[in-house]
Parts: C-alpha cells; structure tokens; sequence
C-alpha cells in the first residue's frame, strides 16, 4: 500500500508540475518574456484561475506552489535519464490543451 500511495504521488507531482511550469511559462509570455515579478502567488492565483485543484481537492496558495515544484524538480532532474524523457507528454488537466483557456 506505502508503495502505491508513493508511486500515486510521484504522478501527481509529475502531472500538477508540468501545469504550474505551463501557468508560469504563460505569465512570463504575458509579461513580456520576462521572469521578473512572476511569483508564488501570481501562479497560485493562476492555477486557481484555470480551475485545477491541489491532489487534495484545495485551491492553490504559493506554499502548495513552491513545495509541488519543488517535487516536481527533484523527480525530473535527480533521475538518470533526461528532462524530455521524464517531462510528460501531452498530460494536460484541460483535457489534452496545453493552453489557457479565455
């Protein structure tokens, strides 16, 4: 069972991972190409926009922001293969669109 729940959290943090790079990815795109002022709680209020919720069903804050990215890095980049061979294909929570929808 401990096996499971780990391996459930691992998708989980590889998937809500992959959509906060993507709703923090947008924000640079619509601040110019710039980093500078894109924060914790800009992507938690943009994560909340979208619809998607946290693995327990909350909205976002910039903690639950900070610590899943921080999951989500350690899982992409401590394994030994590569970022595009652990970076999710096409996983979105919008059903397939990689996009925000307006």
């Amino acid at each position: 069972a401990r096996e499971a729940n780990i391996a459930r959290g691992r998708q989980s943090a590889m998937l809500l991972g992959y959509e906060i790079t993507e709703a923090k990815n947008y924000l640079v795109f619509r601040n110019g190409g710039s980093e500078k002022g894109i924060t914790y709680p800009k992507i938690a209020d943009e994560m909340n926009r979208r619809g998607i919720t946290t693995p327990r069903g909350s909205k976002w804050t910039d903690q639950t922001v900070r610590k899943m990215l921080k999951r989500y890095k350690k899982l992409v980049y401590s394994s030994p293969r590569s970022y595009k061979e652990n970076a999710p294909q096409e996983l979105s929570l919008f059903g397939g669109r990689n996009h925000i929808p307006t």
